[in-house]
């Protein structure tokens, strides 16, 4: 059987409905919704613009395929979570921030996923070449072998 957006669509839902109401994002396929997830998904797979709306993903990819839902949709709520601030007010606390660690694990561990089926995406594999999300200096030693000098004695 193979897979369409709208099975991706229930699978994102019953895996981000608390997440999605945290954040306000709808569990539908829409703009609103998971369907920029997908679409990430399956522009990952190379479907073509074209067929987004209309594609099936094939038994084979569709553990990968949704690995990619899952790590996409994570990273827009984690986005969405990232422009709110803790809240206290009397004896009560809103740490936000805490939330957003939490999200910010489940997007690294949706990344490692990917990779182990041969999709890297944005968030470095722990352990990884780059690891640390940071840039790092090196050097690149060239060997060049510049012409003699033949007017020298």
């Amino acid at each position: 059987m193979a897979y369409t957006r709208a099975l991706a669509t229930t699978h994102l839902s019953n895996e981000f409905a608390a997440l999605a109401s945290e954040t306000g994002q709808a569990v539908t396929d829409s703009t609103a919704g998971f369907g920029p997830a997908i679409d990430r998904a399956l522009r990952t797979l190379g479907v073509t613009e074209a067929d987004l709306a209309s594609t099936t993903v094939a038994d084979a990819s569709v553990p990968a395929f949704l690995a990619l839902c899952e790590y996409h949709a994570l990273a827009r709520i984690w986005r969405s979570l990232a422009t709110r601030a803790d809240v206290s007010a009397r004896n009560v606390m809103g740490p936000r921030a805490q939330v957003f660690q939490h999200v910010k694990d489940l997007v690294t561990e949706a990344a490692n996923t990917c990779a182990s089926y041969g999709y890297p995406v944005g968030t470095p594999v722990a352990g990884g070449a780059g690891s640390g999300g940071s840039w790092q200096t090196g050097s690149l030693t060239l060997d060049i072998i510049e012409p003699l000098d033949v007017s020298a004695p």
